[in-house]
């Protein structure tokens, strides 16, 4: 689990056009690990304008969306909360600690060791938005045909694809 602090800029197709790589500058949460043989699969909440706050069912330590967090966007004041944030020496994390917010947070980064990862079954709850954003889906996947368009709503349920086998 990676929560990665940033904007919350509105993810609707009229900004996803003004604003290239807006899906990069948003808080999201990246939860990363395999599927079906090992194959690599990345699910990406991303927080948006009116919608910051994603909750995830496994780990309630995660706060998104807050405003103690505004000096942690790693692009801002030319890179120097990034640098503050990746030294080494620097043990404050917001998420171990309840003291005032420093100018900046540690990633907030959690691995799971062999036996401790959580496994998700076809329709498992991963989580939540308190009210609707977007969710980036990036993975592997051996002669796969999409169910889907470019630019289509999807929801609960609706079928992606499947994976064609000769």
């Amino acid at each position: 689990i990676n929560h990665i602090v940033g904007d919350l800029y509105a993810v609707k197709p009229s900004w996803l056009k003004k604003i290239p790589g807006l899906f990069t500058l948003n808080e999201r949460i990246v939860l990363s690990g395999t599927w079906r043989e090992d194959l690599f699969f990345a699910y990406v909440p991303v927080g948006a304008f009116n919608v910051g706050t994603i909750c995830l069912t496994a780990d309630d330590a995660i706060k998104t969306n807050q405003k103690t967090h505004d000096a942690d966007v790693w692009y801002k004041n030319n890179g120097e909360n990034r640098n503050k944030k990746n030294d080494v020496n620097v043990e404050y994390t917001p998420y171990e600690q309840s003291t005032a917010q420093t100018p900046f947070i540690k990633k907030y980064i959690q691995h799971f060791g062999s036996g401790e990862e959580i496994e998700y079954e076809k329709g498992d709850e991963i989580g939540y938005f308190a009210f609707g954003s977007t969710i980036v889906l990036v993975f592997e996947a051996p002669n796969f045909k999409f169910h889907i368009e470019p630019n289509q709503k999807i929801k609960y349920g609706d079928s992606l694809g499947d994976i064609v086998y000769d």
